[in-house]
Parts: C-alpha cells; structure tokens; sequence
C-alpha cells in the first residue's frame, strides 16, 4: 500500500506545483485588488489537497503519465549489468566470493527503480522532520532555560489584552535572553515570548495583540500543518515555496485582523511597531512557532497591505473562479499506468521467461506469466494477509474447513470505476473455485460502513490480469487470457454494463496486446510462491 500512496503522492505533487506556480505568477496583480484572504483560502486547499493523495481525474484524461518506460529502462539496465555470465562464473570458482556475488544478483535483479525511490522518499521523510522537530525541541528547551521575569506591569497589560479578545484558556507570557523578537508557540502549551528588550505600553499591546491573534487563528496548528506537508514533500521545491508564500499570507491576514476598523493614526502606529521588531529579527526562524522573519521584502508587502486593506475588494468570484479552474484542470492530468494500485515489484519485458503450470486442482492454464507489452506495468498480488476478505471468500464460496489449508488467494486494489474507491480484485485457486480452463475471479467492494461484499464473481480467469487504461460505460476494461480444456488461447476483453462485466466466454476477442497500456495485476509466479511459501493460503499450515 506504500507504492500506492507514493504514486499518488507524485501525481498530486506534480498537478499542484503547477497551480503553486499559477498562484505565484499572478499574486503581484490580485493582490493589488483583494485582501489577503483569497491568497490564504488558496493556499490552505492546497495544503488540504497535498495531505490527502487521492487522485481526482477523469477516467480518459488527456494528458496521460506513463512511469512504464521508465521503470522499464531500469529494468533493462539491471539485466545489461548482470548478464555476464563469463564474469560471474569466474568469481563463482571463488567460494568465498562466490556466495556474496550470488546474493548481490539475486537482491539487484529483484529491486525496482519504484522500491528504491519509496526508500529513498521515507529516508529523506524521516530526515527532514527529525532535524527540524530537533531544532524546534531545542529551540523551545532552551527559551525557557534563559527565561526572565515579567514585569507586573507586562503581566496585567497581557491579562487586559486577552480579557479583551475573549481568551479564556491558559495562554503563557515568557520573557527571554535568546529571542530576538516577539513570537508564540505551542499547540497543547500555547505561550507568548518576547524579548529582553523595553517596550512603550502601546507598542506592547499591539505586539501581544498581534501575537494572541495568531492563537485565535489557530495559526500554530497550520503551521504543523505545513511541516507535514513539507516533511512528505520534502522533494518538491514548489511545496517549500508554497509553505513560505503561506506563512507571508498568515502574517498578511493577522495584519488585517489587527488594524480592522482602526483610523490611518492606528496603522501607522501598528507599522511602527512591526518595523521595530523586524529590525531586531536575525538568524532564522523555527517551525511551530509565528515568528516569520521575510526580511524588508516582506515588510514592504505587510506595509502596502495595510495602507490598501480599506480599498481591497474580498474577492470571492475571483477566488471561486479560480478554484474551478484548478480542480478541472488538475482532472485533466493521470498516470495511465498508475503504481498506486498495488505493490510494484517489477516491470513487464519483452522477453519473457517460459509459461509456468498450475499441476494442482487440474488447473492447466498459464499462470504467472510476465505479460509481453512495454505499456502494461506488472504488479504482484499483496503479501500480506486480509482476514476480512478471507472470511468473505470462505463465505462465499462455502469452502469446507478441511480444504482451507489447500485453498489460496492472490488480490490487488483497483479502483475499476475511478470513484476514487479502491475495488478488491481477488483469484481464489482451489478445489472448489478452480477448473481446466482457469480459477475463479471475485471483485470485492468495501461499503460506507466498513464491510467486504462481493459484487461479482468471474470464472475461467487466468493470471496476470491486465486492467486497461480504456474506460468503457465508466469502468476500466479487463484484459484476460481465454484458454484450456484444449482450445487455442487467446486474449480476450471484458466490459462491464450496469457495473458488471461480461465473462470471459462473452469477452471481445482481440489480437494480442499490442496498443494496450494498464496494468497486469497478480504478475507473480505461482509455483515459485508455493516452493518459497510466499502465497496466501485462507487458513496457514
């Protein structure tokens, strides 16, 4: 399910940097226009839309993105790497060497260029959020080790302030050596910090003003926020751009929130204050915390911000417009054959080794056998175990208790009607599910409340299956081999109607795979999991 969600995670990272891109291009003229809101509501659907990677596309988008030809080049790359057999038989006269050649063989030419970046993208995860929740830690541990006593005079200005804004929770004050300028973190502890440093009364009062409004705005929580969204995305250089464009919008917006309603004497007294305290920032900010030092660019903006805030326009048609925009457009974008849809473990080659055979329950179809086509991607079925769908199968197919332990399943996650919703594609090879001609197929559908049925069973069914990338009646078609019981094989095509498929003696028969790209699913040796015990069985021996 890993690879799933990292395929996902790629096409949504690369459909939103465009938009993150759009946004940034067209920022200098809306803003002159809109209050800052428009840029914030834009801003947090993204960050919604980042956290949560579940494609949103039409089934025949337009523009389609293939990973094949590259997981194919990687394929071929390790294949040309270990094909010298002179070489390897050499070493192999080494037995000290031997063995360590052996394994280094058999691990390479079983990793896939998808495996490695799923490893590579976890690693960079846990780097990321552990240095900067680090420095955070240490941020925060050491802001209280160099604490300093409130004055009496500061402690009532803050009481009077929050009576004023309707805070009612625990909100600390703290003083500090080691800040610069005045900033709050804390989600469970929330705690105003400002600096050694002597301030009016008014300028005090703006300051914790501005600061507490930050904790009405929830802004620390966003900020957490952002720093998973960068942690996942730790790749994508436009989602870091976008985490920083976001935290001048938040600032913009507590701006605007502060100076509502005040008079032109206000703001410039507000303008001041925040002036004097950017001149005092240096270093570089934590995450967590509302402290954003921008520099004197983000000055000025807060600045015109102020000045313009009584003759911005809210922008709401705009900010609907382009909401509309972007969620068509990034519907217009899908990879055609998607990872996400089970666990990758290698890609499928032209050159194919010999078909394997099913000796037991009379199956005599081929199974396991890698599919010849450079645009259909092969996944093998899921290792682990799914107890909710075993029960369903037993169930289903009323298989007797002593004949659970010779009974086997292999299943992938489809979504065949692109809802968004992954279907449960199942091959149940058995006595009591399997013939000459193939085993038997169940598509499985989760319900709003969590339960597994069967929405249909599919006979004579052969693996790998191959999921089309072509749409018919709203559904992926089904490519499958249709043979045994001593007929010449040959692929067949199934569509579904009032969301079930045809069988596969119903199936539209086509000339091979040739102009076919999807997916084949279930792509493992079969005989090979039962030597190795790899399969799943419905009750373990």
């Amino acid at each position: 399910m890993i690879q799933k969600m990292f395929m996902n995670m790629l096409e949504i990272s690369i459909i939103v940097s465009v938009i993150i891109l759009a946004v940034c291009l067209l920022s200098p003229i809306l803003d002159k226009k809109y209050i800052a809101k428009w840029k914030y509501v834009v801003w947090l659907g993204l960050t919604v839309r980042l956290l949560v990677p579940i494609p949103i596309t039409f089934p025949n988008a337009p523009i389609q993105i293939n990973p094949a030809q590259v997981m194919q080049e990687s394929s071929n790359w390790q294949v040309n790497l270990f094909s010298n057999q002179q070489m390897i038989e050499e070493l192999h006269k080494q037995p000290e060497i031997g063995s360590v050649i052996e394994k280094q063989v058999s691990f390479l030419s079983d990793l896939s260029v998808l495996n490695v970046a799923v490893g590579i993208w976890l690693v960079g995860t846990v780097v990321f959020s552990m240095y900067h929740l680090f420095g955070y830690f240490n941020f925060t541990r050491n802001s209280k080790r160099w604490s300093l006593a409130r004055t009496a005079e500061q402690e009532k200005l803050f009481a009077q302030v929050k009576a004023d804004m309707g805070i009612r929770r625990n909100v600390s004050l703290r003083r500090s050596k080691i800040v610069k300028s005045p900033m709050m973190y804390g989600i469970i502890h929330p705690t105003v910090i400002i600096p050694h440093t002597e301030y009016s009364e008014t300028d005090l009062h703006l300051i914790l003003k501005h600061e507490l409004t930050h904790y009405k705005r929830h802004d620390i929580e966003l900020k957490f926020v952002l720093f998973l969204v960068r942690s996942f995305y730790w790749f994508n250089p436009f989602v870091h751009l976008m985490s920083k464009k976001f935290n001048e919008t938040i600032e913009l917006i507590c701006d605007e929130y502060v100076i509502s309603g005040k008079d032109s004497s206000y703001k410039k007294r507000y303008m001041e204050t925040i002036l004097h305290s950017v001149e005092q920032q240096t270093g570089k900010s934590s995450i967590l915390t509302s402290n954003y030092n921008g520099g004197l660019k983000v000055v000025k903006k807060r600045f015109q911000n102020i000045l313009l805030n009584g003759n911005k326009k809210k922008g709401i048609f705009s900010l609907a417009a382009f909401t509309i925009v972007c969620v068509v457009s990034s519907s217009l974008v899908v990879f055609s054959a998607s990872a996400g849809e089970a666990d990758a473990k290698k890609v499928v080659e032209e050159t194919q080794t010999p078909p394997h055979k099913e000796d037991i329950y009379s199956v005599q179809g081929e199974v396991g056998k890698q599919v010849p086509s450079e645009k259909i991607v092969g996944f093998q079925a899921e290792s682990e175990r799914n107890s909710k769908l075993e029960k369903i199968i037993i169930a289903h197919f009323e298989i007797p208790l002593k004949d659970l332990e010779t009974t086997k399943y292999y299943y992938n996650y489809v979504d065949l009607n692109g809802d968004g919703k992954d279907e449960i594609f199942t091959v149940v090879m058995g006595p009591y599910t399997s013939g000459s001609g193939g085993s038997t197929a169940l598509l499985v559908t989760e319900t709003d409340s969590g339960e597994l049925r069967v929405n249909q069973a599919l006979t004579l069914i052969q693996t790998p299956v191959v999921i089309s990338d072509n749409v018919t009646n709203g559904y992926k078609e089904i490519v499958v081999m249709n043979s045994g019981g001593g007929a010449e094989g040959h692929f067949v095509k199934l569509t579904a109607d009032e969301e079930k498929y045809n069988s596969v003696n119903d199936g539209t028969p086509i000339e091979g795979l040739k102009g076919i790209s999807g997916m084949a699913i279930i792509n493992n040796d079969i005989v090979k999991d039962m030597e190795e015990g790899k399969a799943l069985y419905l009750q373990e021996k």
